[in-house]
């Protein structure tokens, strides 16, 4: 437990947030003086290990502006945002090298017990990057199939179609792109994968 509250403050203070939104995230079965006294325990222990790492404040904590920190989901999040279609040739590449580093949902399998705050904190990040990174793959495969590149908008499409297989304009884009390659043979529909056709009728 004491492990698990440590990966999830670290994340959590790679920006500057209230300490009081902090403990209620991680304590939320807690008095918010009991939820405070545990996170200053934490960050105690966090500033032992990882000094000069974190900054904290009476009211604040954040990873120090001069250290340097890297983190996937942060870079991924910051790269979806900055690069919007219409891309040039050297957004379309820059947005392709950071869409590598989503290997599936954010913080997969990580969990708190008692925490029913940190999970609502948790899913509301796993839709917004899932949702940011399926929007950058669509526009990648239209980008792609604008410039007749057909070999590399099939593989954003099907990406995307790995990360939701009902989803109709991939299936649009994968079609296009197919027959602008000259498989038509390719467009016969195929059935939906079992877990798929499960998820979907329950």
């Amino acid at each position: 437990m004491y492990v698990q509250r440590i990966a999830a403050t670290l994340h959590l203070v790679t920006a500057s947030r209230m300490l009081g939104q902090v403990a209620e995230l991680l304590w939320d079965d807690r008095t918010q003086a009991q939820s405070l006294t545990n996170l200053r325990a934490t960050l105690s222990r966090l500033n032992e290990q990882l000094a000069p790492f974190l900054l904290v404040t009476r009211k604040t904590v954040a990873s120090r502006p001069e250290v340097q920190v890297w983190v996937d989901a942060v870079e991924l999040r910051t790269a979806l945002q900055a690069n919007k279609p219409p891309f040039s040739n050297s957004v379309a590449r820059r947005l392709e090298r950071v869409l590598a580093l989503y290997k599936g949902d954010f913080l997969a399998g990580f969990y708190i017990n008692e925490s029913q705050g940190f999970e609502e904190w948790l899913r509301a990040e796993h839709e917004q990057l899932r949702v940011g990174v399926m929007e950058a793959l669509s526009h990648l495969a239209t980008f792609h199939l604008g410039r007749a590149s057909f070999d590399a908008g099939v593989t954003h499409a099907a990406r995307l179609l790995e990360l939701d297989p009902l989803r109709e304009d991939a299936h649009r884009q994968m079609m296009l792109l197919l027959a602008s390659k000259g498989q038509r043979s390719a467009l016969a529909v195929r059935p939906l994968p079992p877990d798929t056709c499960r998820r979907t009728w329950r």
